[in-house]
């Protein structure tokens, strides 16, 4: 067994890393559908002047069987990697998943890092006792988070999404407006990125504790940018409070190329403007804007904390379903 950094201008080593990790996803989750690999590959090879990402192959002879993807602030949370281990399912339980760890453990000390986090994902039946946490717990990671991954079914029935539209309009109305875009004008770029970088630090977290964000203007352009080479549409709709013009929260979901699966990447809202049915009417705009733009697709997946109660209240409204567990797991470099 041999492991060593992928070269990620190699594209027929790409192509191998995008095999096994896709296998390795699709695992007990008959739901999961990979985006396409010119794009997954198009976002490992990204160049984001604000994180790094590193890729570690584990070899079997010739034989590409497992993949250690390794994310890390360069303006914030400098201390932390974040990390995802993929492992061929025709591979597994020989150590590759085990000697990954170990050297990617010593990767990150070599850049100074202190602290990795990574997620293991299991059906909600098998939350105390699933081979994936039990594997994270056994190499000395601590469940800090739990995270719920719901599901969708489009389109949402007019009534429904009528009806709660109307309740969140007379929560709001007058005081805030809400607009959604596929390109984010110039002049929203700053006050929307101040209002992303306060997520990780509003928004709970267990015991994983974040420092705020740092995102900026350029490296929100450099995501647009990303998103036309990889044939993604980005919805993102905004909320500003009329007296002021501020940006009160927001919400971004996206899909790729000819999909019929959309992703949820974020919502938020800042806390002084919370209690004005802010969050339902930001996701009903984008709701609405992606069922008219894309009526093929037929599924949006998202991801949110167990203990974030007025967010878990605003997907069951809509009408997400569970489909899994999303356990955060950190634990300290050696």
């Amino acid at each position: 067994m041999q492991i060593r950094e992928i070269d990620k201008s190699d594209d027929d080593l790409m192509a191998r890393m995008y095999a096994v990790v896709t296998a390795s996803q699709s695992v007990e989750r008959p739901f999961f559908t990979p985006q396409p690999q010119d794009a997954a590959i198009s976002d490992l090879r990204h160049v984001d002047p604000g994180e790094r990402c590193d890729l570690l192959g584990v070899f079997d002879a010739d034989e590409l069987v497992g993949v250690v993807t390794l994310w890390m602030g360069l303006t914030d949370n400098v201390d932390t990697a974040w990390m995802q281990l993929d492992v061929h399912p025709d591979h597994r339980r020989r150590g590759a998943g085990a000697a990954a760890i170990s050297v990617a453990l010593a990767h990150c000390a070599s850049l100074g890092r202190t602290r990795v986090v990574g997620s293991a994902r299991y059906p909600e039946s098998r939350a105390e006792d699933h081979p994936n946490r039990r594997f994270a717990e056994r190499h000395g990671f601590r469940l800090g988070s739990v995270d719920i991954n719901r599901r969708l079914a489009l389109p949402v029935p007019p009534a429904r999404a009528t009806a709660l539209l109307e309740q969140a309009r007379a929560a709001y109305e007058g005081d805030y407006r809400i607009d959604t875009f596929t390109e984010i004008p110039e002049e929203l770029l700053a006050p929307l990125c101040a209002c992303i970088n306060r997520v990780e630090v509003e928004a709970p977290t267990g015991e994983i504790e974040w420092e705020e964000e740092s995102l900026t203007p350029e490296r929100l352009r450099g995501y647009a940018a990303l998103d036309r080479q990889s044939g993604r549409l980005r919805f993102t709709s905004i909320a500003r409070q009329v007296a002021t013009g501020s940006v009160a929260g927001y919400t971004d979901l996206f899909v790729t190329g000819a999909m019929t699966r959309a992703m949820q990447s974020g919502t938020f809202v800042v806390g002084e403007h919370r209690g004005r049915r802010l969050g339902l009417g930001l996701k009903l705009a984008n709701l609405a804007a992606l069922q008219e733009a894309r009526p093929q697709v037929r599924e949006i997946f998202t991801g949110n904390n167990s203990a974030n109660l007025p967010m878990v209240a605003v997907n069951e409204a809509l009408g997400f379903q569970p489909v899994e567990i999303i356990g955060e797991f950190y634990r300290s470099v050696p």
